[in-house]
């Protein structure tokens, strides 16, 4: 415990005590004075001011504390806000260890780096005659693409005489709809004039109602026509619903089919549209590889380890992002040195990419939330290591595959990994020889036998054995040994090689 707060601890217990005591005779003499407030009893008054004064002392006991003391302050204030600042800084300090411990093993791979790309060096003038083959291809392709695009503006030139042969059809039913409303006007004509007749009828037929019955006859015959014209009208009233709801349907009909068409053409044109950026841009993108293929060196090779970032079990979904996004940094700072540069309107060197799939395209975004649900909540120890997934030249965009391993322990601390017998009469040289040849075979054989994960194009992704010291001890022994070569600590399928040597 801090000393600052056992000394306040301390100090308050000795304050209680000095209070208690205070505060009793302070009572007493109170008492004594039989003193009385606001109406109150002698007695009452008294452990009002024992009670203040109990409340008071304390009070400036903690504000001359405060005052002499800055850290005193601090504590009374910010205590449990600076136990959590503690923790957290904790935690800042943890995650920076790794960082720092991540890099110290990043400048060691760099500096190997050296000596492989100077091997590769005359690899790439090979690879040159490859690359000029492959432009070829590539060029045979751009005028596949140029053919596609004729195609296209034929099958929209075809679309184009649909429309208008949509359209004049469009224009017979709008004349069929004219000579529908002709048809109409005059069925409303005749309508208008039967009802007209049916007027006169009706007083026809006062006028003789008011006349004698010898009419009678005359007027029944009337009544009787007068009904014949209400059936005419229904009828002609029905036939008229029927045509209207004819040229509703006809009309609709053809709304449709002319928006149909229209969004037929717009979709078609945009795709056209589409595909000319699409062939512009791949055009261009082709057109700049090629030039760096002849201008610029090879950063990555295809397949190439870009970074690995171990995966502990049981993540949550936050943690398993928070693992994939730091594999995301690594690769896209390994990358950066490398000399790649982000493409138009992104801000990483490196990254994933819409990948095309028999079933479709997949986007980035969902490659990594499967990769994140992958590892949410998964039992095992597992590994995210990102590959370049095509040859990448300098000063292009670098675009990656990542894949997710089990990570299990494959040797543990101490276990032979492989074992030979050296004469250790012969010389320096061919002992190292030996040493090398059973580094090189024996145990990297049982290494990648166990499944270990090693990385392309890094030397270090079985680690790196001395054996210098080895030679000179069995050297020094002077006789025909055993060599042993055994795990240094448990190792796990992703980690790199450390392996320690046991002479007999």
């Amino acid at each position: 415990m801090d000393v600052l707060s056992v000394g306040f601890l301390v100090l308050v217990v000795l304050l209680g005590g000095v209070i208690a005591l205070l505060a009793d005779r302070l009572g007493r003499r109170l008492g004594k004075k039989r003193l009385s407030l606001f109406g109150l009893r002698p007695r009452h008054t008294a452990e009002l001011m024992t009670v203040g004064a109990g409340v008071l002392i304390p009070l400036v006991t903690v504000l001359v504390v405060m005052a002499a003391s800055r850290d005193a302050r601090e504590w009374l204030i910010r205590g449990r806000l600076l136990a959590e600042e503690s923790a957290r800084l904790q935690t800042l300090v943890g995650n920076l260890e790794e960082e720092r411990l991540s890099l110290a093993r990043e400048i060691g791979a760099k500096a190997r780096q050296v000596g492989e790309l100077n091997r590769r060096l005359g690899a790439l003038q090979n690879r040159m005659k490859q690359l000029e083959a492959q432009t070829e291809r590539y060029r045979q392709a751009s005028l596949v693409a140029g053919k596609r695009a004729a195609a296209l503006q034929a099958r929209i030139a075809r679309l184009n005489g649909d429309l208008a042969k949509r359209l004049a059809e469009l224009q017979s039913a709008q004349s069929k709809l004219d000579r529908a409303r002709k048809e109409y006007a005059s069925l409303q004509r005749e309508f208008n004039a039967i009802n007209r007749e049916r007027e006169d009828a009706y007083r026809e037929n006062l006028r003789l109602d008011q006349e004698n019955a010898r009419l009678t006859k005359q007027v029944d015959q009337a009544r009787q026509e007068v009904a014949q014209l209400a059936s005419d009208r229904q009828r002609l009233e029905g036939d008229l619903a029927k045509v209207r709801e004819a040229y509703e349907q006809t009309l609709r009909g053809f709304e449709a089919d002319l928006e149909r068409i229209k969004l037929q053409r717009d979709q078609r044109q945009a795709e056209l549209k589409a595909a000319e950026e699409q062939l512009a841009t791949r055009t261009e993108q082709l057109r700049q590889s090629i030039g760096r293929t002849r201008t610029e060196p090879m950063i990555f090779a295809i397949g190439e380890e870009l970074a690995r970032y171990p995966v502990e079990p049981r993540l949550s979904r936050e943690a398993a992002d928070a693992a994939l996004r730091s594999l995301l940094r690594i690769a896209r700072t390994r990358a950066a040195e490398r000399g790649a540069q982000p493409l138009p309107g992104l801000s990483s060197p490196a990254g994933l990419f819409d990948a095309s799939t028999p079933s479709g395209v997949v986007t980035a975004a969902q490659q990594e939330a499967e990769i994140v649900r992958s590892l949410t909540g998964n039992s095992e120890n597992l590994v995210l290591i990102a590959t370049a997934s095509f040859n990448a030249f300098r000063g292009e965009y670098v675009p990656l595959t990542i894949r997710v391993y089990r990570n299990p322990i494959v040797f543990r601390d101490g276990e032979t990994i492989a074992e030979t017998r050296i004469d250790g009469t012969r010389s320096d040289d061919q002992v190292a020889k030996d040493v090398a040849d059973f580094v090189r075979q024996s145990v990297v054989d049982r290494v990648l036998k166990e499944r270990m994960i090693p990385a392309r194009g890094r030397e270090d992704s079985l680690g790196r054995v001395e054996i210098l010291d080895v030679v000179q001890r069995i050297r020094d022994a002077n006789r025909m040994v055993r060599l042993r070569a055994v795990a240094d600590g448990d190792l796990r399928a992703a980690d790199p090689l450390k392996i320690r040597f046991v002479i007999r």
